[in-house]
C-alpha cells in the first residue's frame, strides 16, 4: 500500500519543473512589461462564477473525502505512473491521455507564471478576479486546478484498472521486496 501512495520521481519532477518555468516566463513577462495604463473595464472580474466554483471545488472535495472509493489515483503516484505506462499497448487510451497530461502540464505551467507576471497591473487589470493580484490569482488558481482536477479524473477513468498491471503482460506483487522469497 505504501507503494502506491510513493511519489513517483520524474512526474514530480516534471511538474515541479513546469510550475518553475512558469514563474521564471512571468517574472519575464513582469521585467519586460512596459508602463502603459490600462484601465479595468466593469463586467471583466466574473467574481459570481467564481464563488458557484469554489463551492462545487468544495463539494467535490468534500465527496472524495467522505467517499474513498470516488478517489481517483494519487496524480504523481508511482501506482499512477505504473497505469499509464500500461497504456503504451492501447493507442485508443494512450492518445486522449497524453493530450490530457500534457494539458495538465501547461496549466501547471501557467499557475507559475501568475505568480509573477500578476504583479504587472497590466497582466491582472481585466482578469476574471481583478484588477488586483489577490482577486486575480485566486480566480486563476481555482479555475486551473478545477480543470487539472477533471483532466486527472478523465486520465484515472482511461486508465487500465489493474493498477499492479505494468503493461507487458506481468504483474507487481503486493508483498514487499525483502530478499525472501515467500
Amino acid at each position: 500500500m505504501l507503494e502506491r501512495s510513493r511519489l513517483s520521481q520524474w512526474p514530480t519532477a516534471t511538474t515541479l519543473a513546469a510550475f518553475g518555468l512558469g514563474v521564471l516566463a512571468g517574472g519575464l513577462e513582469l521585467v519586460a512589461a512596459q508602463p502603459t495604463a490600462v484601465r479595468h473595464r466593469p463586467g471583466t472580474d466574473a467574481w459570481g462564477v467564481h464563488m458557484a466554483l469554489t463551492v462545487v471545488a468544495l463539494a467535490w472535495i468534500v465527496t472524495a473525502l467522505r467517499y474513498p472509493a470516488a478517489r481517483p489515483s494519487t496524480p504523481l503516484s508511482a501506482d499512477f505512473v505504473r497505469r499509464i505506462r500500461a497504456t503504451s499497448r492501447s493507442p485508443l487510451r494512450a492518445v486522449p491521455v497524453t493530450i490530457l497530461l500534457v494539458l495538465c502540464l501547461y496549466l501547471v505551467w501557467r499557475m507559475g507564471q501568475q505568480v509573477l507576471g500578476g504583479l504587472d497591473p497590466a497582466f491582472t487589470a481585466n482578469a476574471w478576479g481583478g484588477p488586483g493580484y489577490v482577486g486575480a490569482f485566486y480566480c486563476h488558481y481555482l479555475d486551473c486546478a478545477l480543470q487539472i482536477a477533471v483532466g486527472l479524473w478523465v486520465v484515472d477513468r482511461l486508465l487500465p484498472r489493474d493498477a499492479r498491471s505494468t503493461g507487458f503482460g506481468t504483474t507487481t506483487g503486493d508483498m514487499p521486496t525483502t530478499g525472501r522469497t515467500p
